[in-house]
């Protein structure tokens, strides 16, 4: 979406297919997404991560109703050890809504590793 001497700021839609084994009906989800990535100390290796996705069903369900369904924070370090891999590790805030029960929230420390 743009880049700047601090940073980057990036977004990603996503539009998914979902099916659950012996349950009826084929649910479509929206998932949008915005980060910032800030390079730390002038290095590019080194980068502040801070992402917010949401995900909305556009349609009922016997599983899922429509609506907006979660919404996950990122607050993550990136390292890029070599030019064919990413490192990210931090903090998810995993807020959720649970059909026929209320809210929900995770707090997650999560890893992931991005071979590109």
């Amino acid at each position: 979406m743009g880049r700047w001497n601090w940073g980057m700021l990036k977004s990603r839609t996503r539009m998914e297919q979902r099916f659950r084994e012996n349950r009826d009906g084929t649910g479509w989800w929206i998932r949008q997404r915005f980060s910032i990535n800030v390079p730390i100390g002038g290095r590019g290796d080194l980068k502040f991560i801070l992402a917010d996705e949401s995900y909305f069903h556009l349609k009922d369900t016997t599983w899922s109703d429509s609506g907006w369904i979660q919404n996950r924070v990122f607050v993550m370090l990136g390292y890029k050890p070599s030019p064919k891999l990413r490192i990210e590790a931090g903090y998810l805030n995993q807020y959720f809504r649970v059909r026929g029960s209320s809210y929900l929230m995770n707090h997650l420390a999560v890893v992931s590793f991005r071979f590109l």
